[in-house]
């Protein structure tokens, strides 16, 4: 049985079967309704699961803080001056040392007047860092300068000795190395001890300026021998 419907349109109509038109209104909309679904897939995407906030291991790094290293207090960094103050007064004090290693006495010596400098300076960066503990790194650098220049004067007076000096100054040197070692000597007469401690250091004197400290020293151990014998 075939179903028929008009359509009029003024003197004009036509018949359709109804089959036709039901075929075409299915297959339109079955058509737009795979399309709408594919759009939908496309954007929604499959379904997300939920993973616990816990579980992710972040990428980013967390920064390693750096070891923070204890400041050294003024106390610390004037035991580390005192030191090398208390070695060259040591030195200073001592005419045969002197007379062995006649380059860390004498200030023309580049080495020497290096560390002459930073003796200077280390004392100056002490006041200024009691004044001002903000200063305290000052001070602690010139220390350290100071500890350096100490150890390089120090090491050049004692591998250059005499070779530097003309040959009077050395000859000088030499005799009054030898007078000291007789000026020294247990066994020696007290009067020839004495005798022999005055001329080294005269001797020394036409060389370098011979300290106070070491004139006065080398006295009282002669003394002390004379009293001992």
């Amino acid at each position: 049985m075939t179903v028929t419907w008009e359509f009029t349109r003024g003197d004009y109509y036509r018949t359709y079967t109804s089959a036709w038109w039901v075929w075409a209104f299915v297959l339109a909309g079955g058509w737009t309704a795979s399309a709408f679904s594919s759009v939908n897939a496309h954007i929604d995407g499959p379904e997300l699961e939920e993973v616990p906030v816990h579980s992710l291991r972040l990428s980013r790094k967390e920064p390693r803080s750096e070891p923070i290293e204890d400041s050294p207090t003024i106390e610390e960094i004037d035991t580390r001056r005192h030191t090398v103050l208390g070695a060259y007064g040591a030195f200073l004090s001592d005419i045969v040392a002197i007379a062995g290693a006649p380059l860390l006495a004498d200030p023309t010596c580049p080495t020497t007047d290096r560390f002459r400098e930073c003796l200077v300076a280390a004392e100056d960066a002490h006041i200024d860092a009691v004044r001002d503990p903000a200063r305290l790194r000052v001070y602690a650098q010139a220390v350290s300068d100071l500890e350096k220049s100490w150890q390089q004067a120090l090491s050049y007076a004692k591998r250059k000795g005499a070779s530097t000096f003309d040959e009077t100054d050395q000859d000088a040197l030499r005799r009054a190395r030898g007078l000291l070692d007789i000026a020294l000597d247990e066994n020696a007469f007290a009067a020839e001890r004495r005798a022999a401690m005055h001329k080294a250091v005269a001797l020394l004197g036409t060389v370098i300026d011979v300290p106070h400290q070491a004139s006065t020293a080398i006295e009282h151990r002669v003394e002390r021998l004379e009293i001992e014998g």
